[in-house]
């Protein structure tokens, strides 16, 4: 079953589908991703991952807060850090000493988690 939203907006929201009340589908929105992550360097096993918090929408509701997740680039899993809504870094400690990672960050609120912001690496030697 193919759902479509009828509501065009502008804002970089993803639409989260679900059906509800018997036959009717309903769009809800959930929270765009988080803008301008960065990542710095806080010691020789920890990172600080940095990010622009996501700004108010009332459609959305207040963003209930933050999923950090992290990698090392050799792995299929992902480990998760999660931050409340009003915070704008999370350190990461303990990390894999020479090991390249992976990281990405979403936002959630009541109705769902936003869509992630671009994956991005930070290379063995920068760790």
């Amino acid at each position: 079953m193919t759902l479509q939203c009828s509501e065009k907006r502008k804002a970089k929201h993803l639409f989260h589908w679900k059906l509800a009340n018997g036959n009717k589908n309903v769009c809800l929105l959930v929270p765009p991703a988080p803008e301008n992550v960065q990542a710095i360097r806080t010691g020789i096993d920890s990172i600080r991952i940095l990010w622009k918090p996501v700004a108010f929408d009332p459609l959305v509701g207040p963003i209930e807060g933050y999923k950090v997740y992290y990698r090392p680039v050799n792995s299929s899993l992902w480990s998760m850090a999660i931050v409340c809504g009003s915070c704008k870094s999370v350190d990461l400690k303990d990390l894999e000493r020479y090991t390249s990672y992976q990281f990405r960050v979403a936002a959630f609120s009541v109705l769902g988690d936003g869509g992630f912001s671009p994956t991005f690496g930070v290379l063995e030697g920068n760790l």
